[in-house]
């Protein structure tokens, strides 16, 4: 595996230890500004929101215990991390899904150690 790969891999798991919590989102059509504020939103509560290659994904879920495929994350991959409140950034997830179109649908995600399939 290439240095910068293997950087990304390990970055990416990490965040998977760090954060207990995240939402694993299928997006589509967003625009920069409302994904910005995704972001922004999610920052506040203190998560974090990442774009990320499937098989990059696929690795580090691995090397943290999660089984994931790529026939179950079809699309563009963004991994939402919980931040103080998991709840709320999960609820954040859905009223911008919402508002945005259903620009987002959530694939799974990781609660209370955790993994769930949408």
């Amino acid at each position: 595996m290439k240095k910068e790969k293997q950087l990304l891999l390990d970055e990416v798991k990490g965040q998977i230890d760090q954060f207990d919590s995240f939402v694993i989102a299928k997006y589509t059509g967003v625009s920069a500004n409302s994904f910005g504020r995704l972001r922004r939103d999610v920052y506040e509560q203190g998560g974090d929101v990442h774009m990320i290659k499937k098989t990059i994904l696929i690795k580090a879920a691995k090397e943290a215990g999660i089984e994931l495929s790529e026939i179950e994350l079809p699309g563009h991959i963004s991994v939402i991390y919980g931040g103080e409140d998991p709840l709320e950034t999960t609820k954040l997830v859905f009223k911008f899904s919402k508002e945005n179109e259903n620009s987002i649908s959530v694939l799974g995600g990781r609660f209370d150690g955790k993994y769930y399939k949408a």
